[in-house]
């Protein structure tokens, strides 16, 4: 993990790695950006890859950063059932690499979490 990035800048490069690209990794780093706990952790683990190197990128364009969701999806985290919930219906969202019944998961999340869900795939509609 880097020191010298900051969470606003790791939540625009994840948005620049989804612009133009699949409708559900956008929803499902928007709705990790919008939970917040989930990118912190998944940044403290180095499962989000964060590159400002200007021979890996174009010209015109700034830093970004991709999340693995399938080694996210495995990796053995210290949550409640509602937090895994979501993580998994963000992993199975964003990468379709990860298979997981979303209807199973919201038995277990909150309100809260759930309507983020909900939205996600709302917004995979809309885009």
């Amino acid at each position: 993990m880097r020191t010298d990035v900051t969470m606003e800048q790791v939540h625009e490069a994840l948005r620049a790695w989804t612009y133009g690209g699949d409708p559900g990794t956008r929803a499902a780093v928007d709705m990790l950006i919008e939970e917040e706990v989930w990118l912190r952790r998944l940044w403290a683990h180095g499962l989000i890859e964060y590159t400002d190197d200007p021979d890996l990128l174009s010209p015109d364009s700034g830093p970004i950063a991709s999340i693995d969701w399938v080694r996210t999806s495995r990796k053995r985290w210290p949550q409640s059932g509602g937090e895994h919930a979501l993580l998994m219906a963000a992993c199975s969202i964003g990468g379709s690499a990860v298979k997981v019944s979303l209807k199973d998961l919201f038995t277990s999340m909150d309100r809260h979490n759930s309507l983020l869900v909900v939205e996600a795939l709302q917004a995979i509609k809309r885009l």
